[in-house]
């Protein structure tokens, strides 16, 4: 479940980056079809012949994508496939769920996203059996237990929390398992 979320939340702030970009573009120009790149025309050619009737703001947006398209390698361009076709996959009351999140999410403070960026980071670097353990012991807590363990781990310093998952990464699987038993039981 927690994977599954951050999964999705990663995958929406792609996304949501990708097509349409982090500021607000009010009070543009039109951007002429032709003043487009080669490439970035050919990524948007399925916009051509509608061109002239997008908004100005939504021909910066598509033409920031674009941009960003042309840069990105081979396999980050595979990766992007894929989380675009995951993210069209979804059901419209899923995608309204991970806007919400998303929109909750740039509402934070910068630290606090930093803060959830590295947690990502983190969990996205342990092995498929440790995230498989994560998250079957999440599901396992009560929402009392949750509300807790999220609470100790806002409640740390940045500092506080670099070294708890410094010491986190130094140990081996079974000791980590043993720590979650045993903040598991002192939850109870």
């Amino acid at each position: 479940m927690f994977g599954a979320c951050w999964s999705l939340l990663h995958a929406t702030l792609l996304v949501f980056t990708l097509l349409f970009g982090q500021a607000a573009m009010a009070d543009m120009e039109s951007l002429a079809w032709a003043s487009m790149t080669e490439q970035e025309q050919k990524i948007l050619q399925r916009f051509e012949h509608e061109w002239a009737e997008l908004t100005p703001e939504r021909q910066h947006r598509l033409h920031k994508g674009a941009t960003r398209w042309v840069k990105l390698d081979p396999a980050q361009r595979a990766e992007m496939r894929k989380r675009l076709a995951y993210w069209r996959g979804l059901p419209a009351e899923q995608k309204a769920k991970l806007r919400e999140r998303y929109r909750i999410f740039r509402s934070l403070p910068a630290d606090e996203q930093a803060r959830i960026r590295e947690t990502r980071a983190w969990y996205r670097g342990l092995s498929e059996q440790e995230r498989t353990e994560i998250r079957q012991d999440w599901q396992t807590m009560t929402p009392e237990q949750r509300r807790a363990l999220r609470d100790r781990t806002r409640n740390m310093s940045p500092a506080e929390r670099r070294d708890a998952r410094d010491r986190i990464r130094q140990m081996t699987p079974a000791q980590r398992r043993q720590l979650r038993q045993n903040i598991q039981r002192r939850q109870r």
